[in-house]
């Protein structure tokens, strides 16, 4: 569900406004929202980031991801949306009156400010939630064939605001603890 990551949806956004915005201010030396030429193209980028973003399930998995992962996921959206932007100003037959230097710095500009972003927010999301971390305790039931690997998975979960307490089995078991948790 898209709806789950709508906060890195909408820094994204953000991060996306503010690197045309500096690229315009870079080559033009004004403010960017001061021709209705570039107001368009910064509607356009909002539109289009947003669809592919819900489309293209851009923030899947998004808290596991590790730095070179989320690079790369990263320089995919870009890549996909400011490929569509220059589709779109082609077939609106408008290519001419923007600047290239400027949609490829925005480009440039999405691509670091929109990674420095999405890392500052998962490390905030990961530190807050690990001082709830100890507040939340959790009870796993499950069958004894599954436990190992549902306890691997979720010991695993660096960014859940849970803690596994113990595991209750669907059959009986000589056993006291699996995979470290008591039974």
């Amino acid at each position: 569900n898209w709806t789950k990551h709508i906060d890195f949806m909408i820094l994204d956004e953000i991060s996306l406004q503010i690197a045309f915005l500096l690229a315009v201010w870079i080559r033009n030396h004004r403010f960017v929202y001061s021709s209705d030429l570039y107001i368009n193209m910064g509607i356009m980028l909002l539109i289009i980031n947003a669809l592919i973003m819900i489309l293209n399930n851009s923030m899947h998995n998004i808290l596991q991801r590790g730095y070179y992962m989320e690079a790369l996921e990263t320089f995919k959206q870009g890549f996909i949306v400011f490929s569509i932007l220059v589709l779109y100003l082609f077939a609106v037959q408008d290519s001419l009156a923007y600047s290239r230097i400027i949609l490829f710095t925005s480009f440039l500009l999405y691509l670091l400010i929109s990674y420095l972003m999405r890392l500052f927010w998962k490390w905030y999301l990961k530190e807050f939630r690990k001082e709830r971390r100890s507040k939340s305790s959790m009870l796993v039931v499950t069958t004894k064939e599954a436990a190992e690997t549902i306890l691997e998975r979720l010991g695993n979960d660096t960014v859940g605001s849970f803690m596994i307490k113990g595991v209750i089995l669907t059959e009986d078991t000589e056993e006291k603890e699996i995979h470290g948790y008591p039974i």
